[in-house]
């Protein structure tokens, strides 16, 4: 196992993701509640199809072991990013 960014083994390695542009049509930037027992915020970027309303993509920050753990310079990114861009955004 390769270790990750956070220290931890990794036991997925790196992963690639191929999303196809021409079927996206926008971004929803979107807080969430874990399915864990601790219901800890969620930060996830939901990437929509053409029509601006059907998922095709979902982005969720990672934690290392519950959702509790991600760092709050990911959140503040992800603010800035929210901030910037909008709630929602066609392309």
């Amino acid at each position: 196992m390769r270790p990750s960014p956070h220290g931890a083994a990794d036991p997925f390695g790196a992963q690639d993701l191929h999303l196809l542009l021409e079927g996206v049509g926008g971004a929803r930037f979107e807080t969430g509640v874990a399915r864990t027992p601790t219901k800890d915020t969620t930060y996830i970027i939901r990437m929509l199809g053409n029509d601006n309303e059907k998922v095709v993509c979902s982005l969720f920050l990672q934690w290392d072991k519950e959702p509790s753990d991600i760092s709050k310079d990911r959140i503040t990114a992800w603010e800035a990013m929210k901030g910037k861009f909008g709630e929602k955004l066609e392309f």
